[in-house]
């Protein structure tokens, strides 16, 4: 890609990557490095990509920095204990999202539900936990998914359906009630 077509591709799908970043990382620090590294892999990769297929195609190069970051850190965790913040305290989260209108109660049921929520998914196993992310957060098609996973839709789609299973079954264990 040529340096003119990524800066118009940071304009128009940089918050919405920014913020699979952020969910994927769980940490606004690694996700501004694996923001930037999406960035400069995608200038190198000098493939030309068709508009609609550019967003999947960069969220398709972080998940899979990421997946090859994650790989690391889970061998270097048996020498080395590392601590995360949150992701339920990060700033990016809930930004703007209370109307005026809203009762108080609603508000703080609602953030605590999602952040509840967070936390199941975050506690997925990583093959589920990423295409979680890339459905919800970076709103992919299950075939853009399985394109940039290298991986088949069906695949994706089983996955998916595993993945709400267990968060599911994480809310009701918990006695979440519709």
């Amino acid at each position: 890609m040529r340096a003119e077509k990524i800066e118009g591709y940071i304009t128009e799908y940089g918050n919405e990557l920014f913020r699979f970043c952020c969910y994927l990382t769980g940490n606004k620090g690694k996700a501004e490095d694996l923001y930037q590294d999406t960035f400069l892999t995608a200038l190198e990769l000098q493939r030309e990509v068709d508009k609609e297929a550019a967003k999947g195609f960069l969220v398709g190069i972080a998940a899979n920095l990421w997946k090859n970051q994650w790989r690391k850190e889970k061998r270097r965790q048996k020498f080395i204990t590392q601590t995360e913040i949150p992701v339920d305290e990060m700033s990016f989260q809930n930004e703007g999202k209370a109307s005026e209108k809203e009762d108080p109660l609603d508000i703080v049921v609602n953030k605590e539900t999602e952040a509840f929520v967070q936390r199941i998914v975050n506690a997925l196993p990583e093959r589920y936990r990423l295409i979680v992310l890339m459905y919800y957060s970076a709103e992919l098609t299950t075939a853009e998914i399985a394109r940039e996973l290298h991986i088949s839709k069906g695949t994706v789609t089983s996955r998916l359906l595993r993945a709400r299973d267990k968060i599911k079954k994480g809310l009701e264990a918990s006695g979440y009630e519709r």
